[in-house]
């Protein structure tokens, strides 16, 4: 299979970080931690992310030694249980931990708000797994991927497994991916997830995109891959079953309960936030300098530029606190709200994708008074830029399709329900516009 689903001009991505032991924290030093004091060694790490950022953005993923820095934080240990030794911190906490690194580099902003949030998907498998997964105070990074779905089939032992996923978010840093498959002859149950350790899958260079261009959203692809039973769900991640799986274990921690779309929103938004608040603080030092070289003036005392810059940083400012309105009204609705409840999701969802618009009529505003410097590749706001408007075009906050929704469950009309895991065998089209094969979806 491999072979026929790399085409002409492909090539495996074979740059990537991979945790090692003494990335971990000990179990000594995750004890004395509190979110506080993750979030202070963020904002302090800062200015070390965003002197290497053009180097992350040029190379794909940030260095060993940026990404190294951030694990050694303890920003990997927010999500995890307590009874796996963690913080188990609040989403505000993890989104005040994440902001500071998105400020600094978009690109590691959500990488990092993607991988924090490892414990939640890893809480749909067998408890025994997740307990192996965390022992001896580990912290490791997941990567899920979950369309097209995959095939499996029954072995003795476990399944073997194929198939090409897109947009595998994170995966250049990833420890395991995570990968949903329909199990073939099976009719119970036939969707569920599949582990497997990052370094058994093949990474495909697909993600050439302007912006949001360290992310590492390429493809991978496996073919007849051995997955044992105790690393397979009972479910798929998302389903009833898979919730119900993660309230017997984990219902104390209410970032694991809820809708997975309204998390999704949240991973999606947060770096979108961060990228849009360093883009105002880019801004501002580029007026301080910045000449046009037919003016007269310097355009920081330009009125027009002085206007736009407090025009931005007032819109950056709202949709952080409509950012924060969304997180309280989700998570204080959580314990009593189904994980598939539609007004929720819809509701969060519409919060989010304003929240992300508001991001995008900022940096346009930005970029009008900044010339035509701020363009070039190692330009603070120009990557700010970028990273806002291609993060913030992300389908879960699609601004059209969120807020008619949402305008129906206002107006009393019920929106389509949403496809759910059974239709993510049909998304070749989608699949194809990620890929540089122009004729993938003959393969």
């Amino acid at each position: 299979m491999t072979g026929a689903l790399l085409q002409d001009g492909e090539k495996f991505v074979t740059d990537v970080f991979r945790t090692q032991p003494d990335d971990y924290l000990s179990a000594e030093e995750v004890r004395q931690l509190t979110p506080q004091i993750v979030i202070e060694r963020l904002h302090a790490l800062k200015p070390f992310i965003a002197k290497h950022a053009h180097e992350t953005e040029t190379r794909g993923r940030p260095s060993d030694e940026v990404w190294r820095a951030i694990l050694k934080t303890g920003y990997m240990y927010l999500s995890v249980p307590k009874q796996f030794g963690g913080l188990q911190a609040s989403m505000m906490e993890i989104m005040d931990a994440t902001l500071p690194i998105a400020q600094a580099d978009g690109s590691v902003g959500w990488l990092a708000s993607f991988v924090v949030m490892t414990p939640r998907p890893a809480a749909g498998y067998p408890i025994e797994l997740q307990r192996e997964l965390f022992a001896g105070s580990k912290a490791p990074a997941f990567v899920n991927v979950i369309l097209p779905m995959g095939t499996a089939t029954r072995v003795p032992g476990g399944y073997k497994i194929s198939g090409r996923w897109a947009w595998a978010t994170t995966v250049q840093v990833a420890d395991w991916v995570s990968m949903i498959c329909r199990i073939e002859g099976e009719e119970h149950e036939p969707v569920r997830t599949f582990l497997t350790p990052a370094d058994t899958v093949k990474i495909v260079d697909t993600w050439d995109v302007a912006g949001m261009s360290a992310t590492g959203t390429h493809h991978v692809v496996v073919e007849d891959l051995f997955i044992p039973e105790n690393r397979v769900s009972s479910s798929n991640n998302g389903s009833e079953a898979w919730s119900a799986q993660v309230r017997k274990y984990h219902s104390d921690y209410d970032l694991f309960l809820g809708p997975p779309g309204a998390a999704l929103s949240l991973n999606v938004t947060v770096p979108v936030l961060g990228a849009a608040q360093g883009g105002v603080e880019a801004a501002r030092a580029h007026l301080l300098r910045y000449s046009k070289r037919s003016g007269i003036s310097q355009e920081k005392e330009k009125m027009a530029a002085q206007i736009r810059l407090a025009h931005a940083s007032s819109l950056v400012m709202a949709a952080e606190q409509l950012m924060r309105h969304a997180i309280r009204e989700c998570f204080g609705m959580i314990k009593t709200a189904n994980a598939e409840d539609e007004t929720l999701f819809h509701e969060i969802r519409a919060w989010l994708a304003e929240t992300c618009e508001l991001c995008r009529q900022a940096m346009n505003v930005l970029v009008q008074s900044a010339g035509t410097t701020i363009y070039s590749y190692d330009s603070p706001l120009g990557r700010a830029y970028r990273d806002v408007l291609v993060g913030g075009s992300h389908m879960v906050c699609d601004y059209d399709t969120c807020m008619q929704a949402f305008g129906q469950k206002i107006l009393g009309i019920e929106p389509p329900k949403r496809g759910g895991y059974a239709e993510r065998d049909k998304v070749r089209d989608e699949i194809k516009a990620t890929t540089r094969a122009h004729d993938y979806a003959k393969a």
